[in-house]
């Protein structure tokens, strides 16, 4: 018993110890190193072994996530503060798109989406490349960029044609009408919307693999 007692408490600290493998001042200091531009460090958090860290760069909110085990750059988001509000979706999507590519060349093949951001309507150009990850928020109206989100860490991430096509697969006539990506228990995967006919559907993928992790009708 006491063997096993010992045992436990030896992989829990194990746990531990590789749960706390970075500090927090070395994750404050790799979010600035990401962000650059002399970004300030203003609020850090830890949640479920990860880092979230929020900074002020050159009039904009950036929150940067960090793996406590690793110190990998999980996800950027950066909010212009000046972008304006929305009252209703007027831009098409290729107006969309070219709005999104100016601060993300790869989002001109990205997957466009007419959403609702604090009440405010904006289009979300989410983009899945061999090379990146990311999405951009757009003014609906006015094309300016209210938010970017990009993942450095995702690697082997489905393309967007392949998340299309897996979820069209999954119910025939499906189309996607919401998409974002997370980290969770211990990788990434997709959180999305799809509608076919006139019902709704909320899904789960994983990211790297296409499985399905949820499909339910809301």
């Amino acid at each position: 018993m006491k063997k096993r007692i010992a045992l436990l408490f030896a992989l829990q600290m194990m746990l531990v110890s590789t749960a706390l493998a970075v500090t927090q001042e070395e994750a404050a200091s790799l979010a600035a190193d990401a962000v650059g531009g002399g970004a300030e460090v203003v609020r850090i958090e830890r949640d479920d072994g990860v880092y979230q860290i929020d900074l002020r760069s050159d009039g904009a909110r950036v929150e940067v996530d960090i793996l406590g085990a690793s110190g990998a750059v999980l996800e950027i988001e950066t909010v212009y503060t000046d972008a304006g509000r929305a009252d209703a979706h007027v831009l098409t999507d290729a107006e969309a798109r070219a709005a999104a590519k100016a601060v993300a060349p790869e989002a001109e093949e990205g997957l466009v989406t007419a959403e609702r951001d604090d009440g405010a309507c904006v289009y979300e150009v989410f983009y899945s490349t061999g090379s990146a990850v990311g999405e951009v928020s757009v003014n609906a109206q006015t094309g300016a960029i209210v938010r970017v989100e990009t993942y450095p860490a995702a690697q082997g991430v489905l393309s967007i044609d392949e998340v299309v096509r897996l979820v069209s697969e999954r119910q025939t006539g499906a189309e996607i009408v919401e998409l974002e990506m997370e980290w969770d228990d211990g990788g990434y995967r997709f959180d999305g919307e799809a509608l076919v006919g006139g019902a709704r559907y909320s899904f789960e993928m994983d990211a790297v693999s296409g499985r399905f992790l949820e499909w339910e009708r809301d």
